[in-house]
């Protein structure tokens, strides 16, 4: 989501002098800020969750201006522990016309962010480039943030893992023993990750389960029961599925187990995982 560039009013500037030292370009008081655009600045040490919000906002001081005017230009882009970009590089221009009431004033940049649903915990950075079009200079400076979450991991290729079952589709715990009576319904869930990535980040999933009896003979089958495909900006590094069985009323008691089958079309690999659930009358 982006948030357009705020031009405000600050308590000090610098305004060139006809006979001074032209002033410096900065990139002044740039900070991140808790919960809110305008909210207070974030604590040292805060940590961040994959597809939190960030706020950040900074100014530029040490401009020129001439014919009573100025041209900025200012980037930003944040990157991963690797260098990776996590969203496409944000820029702007700040086109201002000032007078001599202006001497004081400060441009004020201001973004919102959404950071990535799936990023390993590390220490992330965000770059910040600001340049003067009428002065011919630049300035450059680096915010750190860290993100907590899961640790990085290189797997040898495509894994089904995490398979759980749920009394409801939106339970947030899984049944631990998973035990259902006959005409419920079953419900469960599963993280697919290590498949391989395509040209800009593509990936091709497809995943399918069976069902077999307590005897081990397959009571019910579908090859494929979904599709996962996509190309987007950052790498979607795992997929979360799940599927529903309707446990029959004249369902016999027994153990019975579940096996979800995944396919990466990219790589032409499969794996499978297994899991198993009680039905008691």
């Amino acid at each position: 989501m982006r948030r357009p560039v705020w031009l405000l009013l600050a308590a000090s500037a610098v305004w060139p002098s006809a006979q001074g030292a032209p002033p410096k370009l900065a990139i002044s008081g740039a900070m991140l800020h808790e919960q809110r655009e305008d909210g207070p600045q974030l604590s040292v040490g805060y940590e961040y969750v994959p597809g939190e919000l960030l706020y950040l906002s900074f100014r530029v001081s040490g401009y020129s201006v001439k014919k009573d005017a100025v041209d900025l230009r200012w980037q930003m882009y944040l990157t991963d522990p690797d260098g990776l970009l996590l969203a496409p590089i944000e820029n702007a221009a700040i086109k201002q016309e000032l007078s001599v009431h202006d001497k004081d004033w400060l441009p004020k940049v201001e973004q919102t962010m959404p950071l990535p649903p799936e990023l390993y915990a590390g220490h992330y950075a965000i770059h910040l480039r600001v340049a003067d079009e009428l002065a011919q200079t630049t300035a450059e400076q680096v915010l750190d943030f860290h993100v907590r979450g899961r640790a990085p991991e290189k797997l040898p290729g495509i894994i089904v893992r995490g398979v759980r079952f749920y009394h409801g589709e939106d339970d947030p715990v899984p049944m631990e023993p998973a035990i259902y009576k006959p005409g419920e319904t079953l419900w469960a869930r599963f993280e697919i990750t290590g498949y391989s990535f395509g040209e800009h980040n593509a990936f091709d999933i497809e995943y399918g389960l069976a069902v077999y009896g307590p005897s081990g003979d397959l009571l019910y089958e579908q090859p494929v029961a979904a599709q996962e495909h996509d190309a987007p900006f950052y790498p979607k590094r795992w997929l979360l599925g799940g599927f529903s069985l309707s446990i029959s009323v004249n369902q016999p008691a027994g153990e019975y187990r579940v096996t979800v089958k995944a396919r990466d079309k990219i790589a032409k690999s499969s794996t499978e995982q297994s899991a198993s659930f009680q039905v008691k009358k």
